[in-house]
Order: structure tokens, then C-alpha cells, then sequence
């Protein structure tokens, strides 16, 4: 080799090392990336699974409160006022401002402070079965029974509460998931027949 050529390979020596070097931080920026982006993803998926526990778990209460309303024999069974969760007509109401249920009247029609529900066991019942499955729920979950309205009708089949006819009842149902700031508050109307 002339000695040009050997200066020339001389002078490169050191490329190699540059190269080398800007290779191992560029894979290095990729692996934090994806690191991040996993961890990411991580967090996403969990608050999806709590979301969805308090959706499953808000469900069972609504479908929990609806089986107490079919079981009733009498208008009078419903025993507002004095059962934890159930109420007179026009006790309840939403409040879209806060999305909390609220509380306008005391189990004997009188007019008392408006206040929200507070979901424990003086102003609502608790489920007592939930499945193995929703075992992970920040709280239990929860049901009120409110009377809707009656509609009375002309069939003549005994007397139930002074009339005839079919009583709607509003059934709240609220769940929580694994973390108390996933809440989630579904409604149903209930009809049922007294005879």
C-alpha cells in the first residue's frame, strides 16, 4: 500500500466508533418509546377492565332492585321509609349539573333539604351476592326502589293500596369498578300489577 492509502485508513479509524455510538443511542431512544407506549397502553387497559366492572357491577344492582320490586305481594310490602333504599313518589330526583342522585324528600313526604344520596346503608341497600368474578369492586353495589307513578285501570280485581291498577317504580342501580372514581349510575322502570 502506498503511503497515502494507509493515511487515508488512518484517518478513518475512528467512523466506525461514531457510527457505532449513534446506532446504540438511536435503538436506545426506540426502546423508551416502546417502553413508554406499553406502559401506556398498560394504564389504558386497566381503567377499561375498572370501567367495565363498575358497568357489570351497577347492572347486578339494577337487576337485584327489580327482583325485590317483582317479589313484593302488596304496594304496601315496598315499606318506604323504613327499609334502606326505598322510596315514596317524588323523593328522588337527578341532578344533571353534579350527575348525582338526589334526595328531596324524608320517608314521610315532608319537605326536608335537598341533599345527595350517599349510597350507604341508610340511603340505599347493598347487593349481598355478587359473583367471584366482580370480587375486585371498591365498594358494593347498590340499589333504590323509588315509586314512579300509578295508573289505575278499570279492572275490578281486588284492591291493592286503595285501587287498581299498575304501579311504576324507578330502580337506580349504582356500581363501582376496582377504584371508587369509576362510578356508574344506571335507571330502570319497573311495572308491576298488584292483585
Amino acid at each position: 500500500m502506498s503511503p497515502t492509502m494507509q493515511k487515508h485508513w488512518h484517518n478513518e479509524q475512528g467512523t466506525v466508533l461514531v457510527v457505532g455510538m449513534l446506532t446504540l443511542v438511536l435503538l436506545t431512544l426506540i426502546g423508551i418509546a416502546a417502553t413508554t407506549t406499553g406502559t401506556l397502553e398498560s394504564e389504558i387497559s386497566g381503567n377499561e377492565k375498572s370501567y367495565q366492572q363498575a358497568f357489570y357491577a351497577s347492572e347486578i344492582a339494577l337487576v337485584s332492585g327489580e327482583i325485590i320490586v317483582e317479589g313484593l305481594a302488596t304496594r304496601a310490602a315496598l315499606a318506604e321509609g323504613t327499609t334502606p333504599g326505598r322510596y315514596p313518589q317524588g323523593s328522588l330526583s337527578f341532578d344533571h349539573t353534579t350527575f348525582k342522585l338526589i334526595q328531596s324528600q324524608d320517608g314521610m313526604g315532608d319537605a326536608i333539604i335537598p341533599r345527595p344520596l350517599r349510597w350507604d346503608n341508610t340511603d340505599s341497600a347493598a347487593v349481598t351476592n355478587v359473583p367471584s368474578g366482580l370480587s375486585g369492586l371498591a365498594t358494593a353495589p347498590r340499589y333504590t326502589i323509588e315509586e314512579r307513578e300509578f295508573q289505575p285501570d278499570s279492572q275490578g280485581i281486588g284492591i291493592t293500596y286503595g285501587r287498581t291498577g299498575t304501579y311504576r317504580f324507578t330502580v337506580s342501580g349504582r356500581g363501582t369498578g376496582g377504584s371508587k372514581s369509576a362510578q356508574l349510575l344506571l335507571e330502570s322502570i319497573y311495572a308491576k300489577r298488584f292483585n
